[in-house]
């Protein structure tokens, strides 16, 4: 699977709600509460190859996720211009596109700690602890069953994401040209391409 995301600040998430009930979003879930464990490869730098890998305790429950390199913004505005003007055009420079593996442990590691002694066997470390509280909800629009999640995340704030996942390349432009008029209509404006961990790391000064 591919996942095409764009991610955007939030001053006030109550407008974002109102906003998403208007256009017929429906809460897929009840809120979630995430910790998610970063680690740092011991042979090479997840900074450079623009790599990540974590283990996800979702409600207590761990997953193993793995996300390959994110596309750089000039392909991903070249889809878009294929298809026309794009109504967030501000929005299209921070579009992700990257593959996502993902897959929880069983029941023999139901804590998560013996992948986590695993990983560190192998040399891993862990970078950063990212911990929020998430709200999924699902709109159809323009003919595409869109995800949308309102993130409160600790010492970042409120975020949302508008995604849609994919299995072929073909499908990509128009999963972005949905994703980018979709956050136009919920007046979402101040998009952010930085992960959580970057935003994290930055503001705790740390360069890992």
């Amino acid at each position: 699977m591919q996942e095409i995301e764009l991610k955007f600040f939030v001053a006030d998430p109550v407008l974002l709600r109102e906003r998403l009930a208007a256009v017929g979003a429906t809460a897929a879930a009840a809120a979630e509460a995430h910790e998610d464990i970063y680690f740092r490869h011991p042979c090479r730098d997840f900074r450079e190859t623009d790599e990540a890998l974590r283990i996800r305790y979702l409600n207590g429950q761990p997953l193993v996720t793995y996300k390959g390199p994110r596309e750089l913004a000039e392909q991903v505005s070249q889809m878009v211009e294929q298809r026309g003007p794009a109504a967030n055009l501000t929005a299209n420079a921070a579009v992700k596109v990257r593959r996502e593996l993902e897959w929880p442990l069983g029941p023999s590691d139901p804590r998560g700690e013996s992948m986590q002694t695993l990983l560190v066997a192998l040399g891993f470390s862990e970078v950063a602890r990212v911990v929020k509280r998430r709200e999924v909800l699902r709109v159809p629009f323009g003919g595409l069953q869109v995800t949308v999640v309102i993130d409160q995340v600790d010492s970042l704030g409120w975020y949302a994401e508008v995604e849609v996942l994919i299995e072929e390349d073909n499908e990509r432009a128009a999963a972005v040209d949905v994703i980018s008029r979709l956050a136009d209509a919920l007046g979402l404006q101040h998009a952010e391409r930085r992960s959580y961990l970057e935003l994290l790391l930055r503001q705790l000064g740390s360069e890992d």
